[in-house]
């Protein structure tokens, strides 16, 4: 069964991502050894084309968790526990780049599920309701679910979600938006929700909610991060400006008709003639894109030739210059910004946008307010992408197969992402009022030269 499973990985591989989904792609009731060999599929394709199985874990660990995750399949398993278990699977291997895609026909089983009915938002402090509802008012503390503290219900569901290495502010992120889905994936269906909660004024409340579809409660905490400005240069006080960059994917500039380049080339002649001489470059949100860009951004930051990739990987082959332009040794642009700098990071940045911030750490470029990157500091896997559709479930997933490799020096964690040297998160009055605290607290630094320089 081995063997049949691995030609049929084989043939998906080579490109006929389609394969399965016409004949395959329905809700008739699979067997346990059906799962089986899509799981071996999925296994044997990681095992053949991806260059990071052992990059956080060694690997005897990476194979004990295949084989413990098959183990799993029995009879009671149906699409949906499998579909947690590959869920499980991409979590465990500490790579934010991989996802998976649920077939059409498994996608409207989850559209007609009902879910716990709240938007959360998750803070340090713990997880709040987001959204008006008649029984539990926005910003009230959520502290338990039909008995279970939230916070044990939140470490139950960071296995489930991706995110590179170790990182915990992406799987928050994450959770902002999911995390009625990722609820049912992990507790299983319920009816009913009795939740304790915690009013602003202090005193403590319960509730009973009836689940309902994901149709009913739209509203998502991400809502107070939009804006209408990708990128942008401002100018909050004398001599001080704000350089945002919410994104480095071309087809978002393009489609807002944005030119990258000539933006910062623009912003920091300009920065230059005002004789600007505190800057601050807000990354928060920005999930990455071109991998040059970040090269680029960088490249106006410094005085001296840079390194920025120390190696770029696919399985069995490592790549040049010739190959990636960021391998090779970078030089800094005429007109260079010598000021001094502040970053403004989350948990949203991301890939390209965290190995910009990596670069920036590493040379001790300026200081970085907010919370801990997405992306790891090291490093991430990503560049092309192939789909595996896996044959019997036409569950699809999507494997990055370059594994990146910043020109950074060595710190203690290396499955962490760029830590802040000023950590500001916001509490849920300030996102409720629209109150910035981490921009505030940047300005304040940049009127304080000792703190800012320290």
């Amino acid at each position: 069964m081995l063997r049949l499973a691995f030609f049929v990985c084989l043939f998906i591989l080579i490109g006929v991502v389609g394969f399965s989904q016409g004949s395959a792609d329905t809700l008739q009731i699979l067997t346990a050894e059906q799962y089986r060999q899509d799981f071996v599929c999925l296994r044997q394709a990681f095992e053949r084309t991806y260059p990071s199985l052992n990059r956080f874990t060694d690997k005897a660990s990476v194979e004990k968790m295949f084989d413990s995750c098959n183990a799993t399949i029995n009879q009671q398993t149906n699409r949906t526990s499998f579909y947690s278990t590959i869920k499980y699977v991409l979590s465990a291997l500490g790579d934010g780049h991989l996802s998976s895609k649920a077939p059409p026909s498994l996608r409207n089983v989850f559209e007609a599920q009902t879910y716990f009915p709240l938007s959360l938002i998750f803070l340090h402090q713990g997880a709040y309701n987001f959204c008006d509802h008649p029984l539990i008012p926005k910003g009230a503390q959520i502290i338990s679910i039909n008995g279970v503290a939230i916070q044990l219900i939140r470490e139950r569901l960071y296995p489930y979600l991706v995110s590179d290495g170790a990182v915990k502010t992406s799987k928050n992120w994450m959770l902002n938006s999911t995390f009625w889905f990722y609820y049912y994936l992990v507790f299983g269906e319920q009816q009913a929700f009795a939740v304790c909660f915690k009013l602003p004024g202090g005193s403590f409340q319960t509730a009973s909610l009836n689940a309902e579809q994901r149709k009913n409660f739209l509203c998502s905490p991400y809502e107070f991060l939009q804006t209408a400005n990708l990128l942008d240069l401002s100018y909050p006080e004398k001599n001080v400006a704000v350089l945002t960059i919410k994104t480095f994917s071309r087809q978002v500039l393009t489609n807002a008709s944005k030119d990258f380049d000539a933006f910062l080339d623009s912003s920091f002649r300009t920065i230059k003639q005002k004789g600007i001489n505190r800057l601050i470059i807000d990354l928060r949100g920005n999930g990455g894109g071109a991998d040059v860009y970040g090269a680029h951004l960088y490249s106006f930051l410094t005085s001296k030739p840079f390194r920025y990739y120390q190696e770029l990987e696919t399985k069995g082959k490592k790549l040049t210059s010739a190959d990636h332009p960021n391998l090779a040794l970078l030089k800094p642009t005429d007109t260079h910004y010598n000021g001094e700098v502040l970053f403004l990071i989350n948990g949203l940045t991301f890939s390209s946008a965290a190995e910009f911030c990596s670069i920036a750490k590493s040379n001790n470029r300026g200081k970085f307010i907010g919370e801990e990157t997405g992306g790891g500091y090291y490093g991430n896997t990503s560049g092309g992408f192939i789909d595996i559709v896996l044959p019997n479930t036409s569950i699809t997933v999507s494997i990055p197969t370059t594994k990146y490799v910043m020109a950074v020096r060595k710190i203690k964690e290396k499955n962490r992402g760029i830590i802040p040297d000023y950590v500001v998160v916001p509490t849920i009055n300030n996102i409720l009022e629209n109150k910035d605290v981490q921009m505030e607290h940047a300005i304040r630094l940049t009127a304080a030269k000792a703190d800012f320089v320290k």
